[in-house]
């Protein structure tokens, strides 16, 4: 491939007036004073991958990102926690737009003195073209609770509120957006019993878009000295459905399984029925992160093998159906986990992870709808010095997918960055710059 930059030659005015989508990618790119191409045809093999994006750069630590795509005005909001002084946390967002560019500043969605807020999630409304900002709160040492933010598409909190708030542990919220009904469904683990117990539940929440009214809550799994942990949740507007997994463990000492439940979009069935996504008794599986398709999800998560832990998937049709399982990234003496996952980009699912391997990198790779095997080869998303972890992924239906992350780049703490990724688009070289 090319790496020389286009400067005024006919090609690339060419080029320029016949964009198919309207979006510039760059594939060439300078972090750190190196080029992020690697071999040539690990670039080949790459989808298009833009320009890195600083979304909150500073001097505090900034962590767990999560990210909702807006399609009223084709943007994203990323959302994260943030270390605002020693020991307490806010909630903050900022915008991206679909072409990798900022709008306006990184704003606080939620923030108090002496308080701490953590591992928020998001989701959009499109009726009422406002966001779901989801994360828990810790009230004391034995107590964890869980809050909701609306924000506008322009970037502006309303009032939070609880939806969860006893003596037990909550924590851990997942939301997914139902279309049909406007409304939302959150998802967390419910640790009743965490103070020298087994026992870990997950709940759920339906929440009206409109006005943030309080729908059905159920219990979503629950039975003695079984702990369920760490779960996601995805919308099927196909069946109006959701589909909700996470982790199961027979006890604290066993391994865990990857476990689903489908419900319907207000809890109604009688019986909410497990079913194993990854057969029983085989190494340890954990991290579960679900994305829905054309009626049908993909679930992926991580597999434990003592030297080396794999990037694992599968399909599950609307109706419950499992596929075949397939590896996104299996390779000897190689470990990867936080797995994330998105559909969009015309049809196909994005999924990220990271590699641990001396330092900590990001690498992905594409799944087709309807496809039980990988499109293409696993490729880099940022391999570069410093660690990079816990991505989080979230897709235009047509255009691009916006992949969010924690950088310790250039040191000392971590900060939230990104890059877009996207099939069906011609690519203009762009400038090289210094991060």
């Amino acid at each position: 491939m090319d790496k020389k930059i286009l400067r005024g030659s006919i090609f690339g005015v060419i080029l320029a007036l016949i964009l198919v989508s309207g979006f510039a990618f760059a594939q060439s790119d300078i972090k750190d004073g190196k080029s992020d191409f690697g071999s040539q045809s690990a670039a080949l093999a790459s989808p298009p991958l833009s320009d890195f994006i600083d979304i909150k750069i500073d001097d505090r630590q900034n962590n767990n990102a999560s990210v909702a795509y807006n399609s009223k005005h084709n943007e994203f909001l990323v959302v994260w926690e943030e270390e605002v002084h020693g020991g307490e946390y806010a909630i903050f967002g900022r915008r991206v737009g679909s072409t990798g560019s900022t709008i306006g500043p990184a704003f606080p969605i939620q923030h108090f003195t002496n308080r701490i807020l953590l591992r928020p999630d998001v989701a959009y409304s499109e009726k009422q073209d406002e966001y779901l900002v989801v994360f828990y709160e810790r009230i004391n040492a034995n107590n964890y609770d869980i809050a909701v933010v609306p924000v506008s598409w322009d970037g502006v909190p309303g009032s939070g509120y609880f939806i969860d708030y006893d003596a037990d542990w909550d924590w851990y919220p997942v939301v997914a957006y139902n279309s049909q009904n406007d409304e939302y469904l959150v998802v967390w683990e419910n640790c009743i019993s965490c103070l020298g117990g087994n026992l870990r539940d997950i709940n759920a929440q339906r929440i009206r878009a409109s006005d943030g009214m309080l729908l059905s809550w159920r219990n979503i799994a629950s039975s003695p000295n079984i702990i369920r942990r760490l779960p996601d949740v995805a919308y099927n507007p196909a069946r109006n459905e959701y589909l909700i997994a996470y982790t199961r463990h027979s006890s604290a000492s066993t391994d865990g399984d990857i476990i689903g439940v489908r419900t319907d979009y207000n809890m109604s069935w009688p019986a909410l029925t497990e079913f194993l996504i990854t057969p029983s008794g085989l190494p340890p599986q954990d991290g579960v992160t679900l994305a829905a398709g054309p009626d049908e999800y993909l679930a992926v998560w991580t597999e434990e093998h003592g030297t080396k832990t794999s990037i694992w998937g599968r399909r599950v049709q609307g109706d419950g159906t499992l596929h075949s399982f397939f590896s996104l990234a299996n390779d000897p003496g190689k470990h990867r986990v936080e797995p994330a996952v998105a559909f969009g980009d015309g049809g196909r699912y994005q999924v990220a992870w990271r590699e641990i391997a001396g330092s900590w990198d990001l690498h992905g790779r594409d799944v087709r709808a309807g496809q039980n095997s990988p499109d293409g080869p696993e490729y880099p998303i940022d391999i570069f010095p410093n660690n990079q972890r816990v991505p989080a992924v979230a897709c235009a239906p047509v255009g691009p997918c916006l992949i969010a992350y924690e950088d310790d780049f250039p040191g000392a703490d971590y900060e939230i960055r990104g890059r877009l990724s996207g099939y069906q688009r011609v690519v203009l070289p762009l400038t090289l710059r210094n991060h």
